[in-house]
């Protein structure tokens, strides 16, 4: 992992450099020098430091996977693990197939103690199998081409009173629906299908808001977990078919 780590933070640093200028100008200069500074901190194994000058662009409106990448690998060095996964599962909604993150975030993973939860319905997992194989961005892309080639066609077979063009219209049309469909999946998933993760060491999930109500399980720091209700600062939550119940909003994000 350690390989891992160094590797990416050098290949960012200048792509970082390239994304933070596409910021607000006025502030252009120091968000750049806020990443290099994290980037100082984090070679000289000064985690904290590193990681709160990560989190501070991620959270000033610069919303990169790479970046989310970085501050989850700090909070990892600091032994934070809630904190890390939280935001090694942001950096996977934006850059799914990158291998660093895959590679970190199963390394992360490894040291949950709770086995992974029934998050969602194995059904659907089979049948979108292909939604985590791009990311967003390329599956809009993927939809405005086959889009513009259905167009084309579509009017070449119009002026052109061309039927052998219709199966070709057809499979670009299908493509550029199953593509922009993805797409927007991919963009409101969070929305879809809220998740939160355990980010304290222990915690114990009830019947109810009260820590007087009946403990029904527990979990421990950096378990994901499927939210089904935010009320009066308490979240429902879903481990498993059979395991759900309430824990305080600062317990899981």
């Amino acid at each position: 992992m350690k390989q891992s780590v160094c590797n990416c933070f050098r290949i960012c640093a200048l792509g970082g450099l390239l994304l933070l200028a596409h910021g607000i100008p006025v502030h252009a200069d120091t968000r750049a020098q806020d990443f290099l500074d994290g980037i100082k901190h984090y070679d000289a194994r000064e985690y904290e430091k590193a990681g709160a000058l990560f989190e501070k662009l991620a959270t000033g409106g610069i919303h990169n996977g790479k970046l989310y990448y970085n501050v989850a690998n700090a909070y990892l060095k600091l032994g934070r693990l809630g904190m890390a996964m939280l935001w090694y599962e942001r950096a996977y909604r934006l850059i799914p197939g990158d291998p660093d993150l895959k590679f970190n975030m199963d390394y992360a993973r490894s040291l949950i103690k709770d086995e992974p939860g029934t998050l969602s319905s194995p059904v659907l997992q089979v049948l979108f199998f292909w939604k985590d194989m791009c990311t967003t961005a390329v599956w809009q892309w993927a939809g405005i081409i086959a889009g513009t080639f259905f167009w084309c066609l579509l009017a070449g077979a119009y002026y052109f009173n061309k039927r052998a063009l219709r199966p070709f219209i057809y499979g670009f049309l299908g493509i550029a629906l199953l593509s922009s469909g993805t797409a927007v999946y991919l963009s409101n998933a969070s929305a879809f299908h809220p998740r939160a993760v355990v980010l304290d060491k222990v915690v114990s999930v009830r019947s109810g808001f009260s820590s007087e109500t009946t403990e029904l399980f527990v979990l421990h720091e950096g378990t994901l977990v499927a939210v089904e209700k935010q009320l009066d600062g308490f979240l429902k939550i879903r481990y498993a078919k059979d395991k759900i119940g309430w824990v305080s909003n600062t317990m899981a994000r």
